[in-house]
C-alpha cells in the first residue's frame, strides 16, 4: 500500500480553498484498490489536482496484492488518518471540479444531520428512486436529488466516510461489488445516515455487470437473509432481495431485468437474471418475462417507425 505519492506536479495549498470553514479544518486520506501500477499513478495524479498538500494517500497496486474491495476497505479505515476518507475508483477524474465543492456539499448536510456518516455521488432511495449525477462513460447521469427521502444504498464509484462513527463493512463479506449497500446498512443500523450529494465526478466505465456481478449479487443477498433484512433494496444497476417472500423475490428479479434494458451488458446480465427467475418460479418466469418484454419491443418499433417516416419526409420528391 502506497501511503505516499507524488505526481510531480504542483498541488494545491489550504488558502487557495477560499477560507471554507470545512476545506480549513478536514483532513483528507484518499484510497483507491488500483488494478496495476498504472492505474495507481493515474489515480493518484488527477487526486492532486483536486486534493490540498496535506492529503494521505492509501492506493493499493492489486496486481501485487490480489485482494478484494472488502479487504481493501478495511484496510483502509483501520490505517487512515484523515477526517474524510474518500474510497473512490481507479478510473475517475475531477474535471472541473474544485474541493471547496465537496465541502460545502458535506458541510451543508452535517449542519442539519449530524448523524450524516456516509456520502456518495449516486445512489437510490428507500422509495427506488435513483438520485444524484456523475458522468457515467460518454453520457451524464442525472436523476435528481433526494429531496428528504432516505438513502439505502449508495454507488461505488465514490464514496466519502467520517472517520469516528464507526462505520464499517461487513466481515462476512468479500468481493467487487455491493460494498456501498453494505456501508449504508451498517451505517442505518449504527443510528447513523447516509446521503447523495452533487459532485459530480467522471467515471470512465459504464460497469461490468456479467457473471461473476450475480455471482457477487446471490452471495449478498444470502448475507441480507442471515441478518433478516426483509426490504427491496435498489442499488443502481440492481434490486437486491433476501428474504423468503416469493413474491417479492418474483418482482426484484424482474425489476432488475427491466433496469438492465438499455446497459452494453444487457444480453449477459439478462441471462444471468433469467437463469434464476426460471430456477425461482419455473415456467411463470418466461410468462411475466414475455409481459415485460412486448411493451419494449413495441416501443422499439414505435421509434424505428417514426424514425423512418421522418426521413421520408426530409427525402426529395422526384
Amino acid at each position: 500500500i502506497s501511503t505516499a505519492y507524488s505526481s510531480g506536479i504542483p498541488t494545491r495549498t489550504r488558502k487557495q480553498f477560499c477560507g471554507h470553514p470545512l476545506a480549513k479544518s478536514m483532513k483528507i486520506t484518499f484510497c483507491a484498490l488500483c488494478r496495476d501500477g498504472e492505474s495507481v499513478k493515474n489515480i493518484g495524479k488527477e487526486a492532486k489536482t483536486l486534493f490540498p498538500y496535506d492529503t494521505e494517500y492509501l492506493l493499493i497496486d492489486n496486481s501485487q496484492r490480489g485482494i478484494n474491495c472488502f479487504e481493501a476497505i478495511r484496510e483502509f479505515t483501520a490505517m487512515a488518518g484523515g477526517d474524510l476518507i474518500i474510497i473512490s475508483h481507479d478510473d475517475v477524474s475531477f474535471k472541473g471540479l474544485l474541493f471547496q465543492d465537496l465541502t460545502q456539499e458535506i458541510e451543508k448536510v452535517i449542519k442539519t444531520d449530524s448523524a450524516a456518516a456516509i456520502f456518495g455521488v449516486a445512489g437510490c432511495t428507500q422509495r427506488f428512486r435513483d438520485v444524484g449525477r456523475f458522468r457515467d462513460g460518454a453520457k451524464e447521469q442525472f436523476w435528481g436529488f433526494p429531496n428528504g427521502e432516505k438513502i439505502i444504498s449508495l454507488d461505488e464509484v465514490f464514496l466519502v466516510i467520517r472517520k469516528g462513527e464507526g462505520i464499517r463493512v461487513s466481515d462476512d463479506l468479500s468481493g467487487f461489488h455491493f460494498y456501498g449497500t453494505d456501508l449504508c446498512i451498517n451505517a442505518e443500523k449504527a443510528g447513523k445516515t447516509c446521503h447523495v450529494i452533487d459532485f459530480s465526478v467522471i467515471h470512465h466505465s459504464e460497469g461490468k455487470i456479467d457473471g461473476a456481478f450475480f455471482k457477487a449479487k446471490d452471495a449478498f443477498e444470502e448475507h441480507l437473509r442471515q441478518i433478516g433484512e426483509e426490504r427491496i433494496i435498489k442499488t443502481t444497476c440492481s434490486y437486491l432481495y433476501g428474504g423468503l417472500n416469493p413474491r417479492k423475490k418474483s418482482w426484484s428479479l424482474l425489476k432488475s431485468w427491466q433496469l438492465l434494458a438499455t446497459h452494453p451488458s444487457r444480453d449477459l446480465a439478462r441471462e444471468c437474471i433469467s437463469e434464476r427467475g426460471q430456477s425461482a418460479m419455473g415456467i411463470l418466469w418466461n410468462i411475466r418475462v414475455l409481459g415485460v418484454w412486448l411493451p419494449e419491443c413495441a416501443g422499439h418499433l414505435k421509434s424505428l417507425f417514426h424514425m423512418h417516416r421522418s426521413k421520408a419526409k426530409k427525402s426529395p420528391a422526384w
